[in-house]
């Protein structure tokens, strides 16, 4: 089963939501910019050789680097064209 929420439902859970947990009153359509979405997204690093070639594995794949990979942090902004999916089992 899926639930879709496009941005006017989620711009009105907001609501709902600042409203029940601090108090305030808002309107997310009145603001001069979009709410956004924070999330880590985990970047791969890869191995070298001295010369900058990326070092290769018997298969031919590109060698990653954990020790070098690291999360980065990325916004999304929730615009008047975006939606969100929610599929339960």
């Amino acid at each position: 089963m899926e639930i879709k929420l496009n941005s006017w439902d989620m711009n009105e859970a907001i609501q709902d939501y600042v409203k029940k947990k601090f108090s305030m009153d808002i309107d997310i359509n009145d603001m001069s910019q979009y709410p956004c979405i924070e999330y880590s997204e985990y970047k791969f690093a890869y191995k070298k050789h001295k010369n900058g070639k990326l070092k290769k594995c018997k298969d031919g794949y590109s060698i990653v680097d954990h020790e070098n990979s690291k999360y980065e942090t990325v916004y999304a902004e929730l615009g008047d064209g975006c939606s969100v999916s929610l599929y339960l089992d």
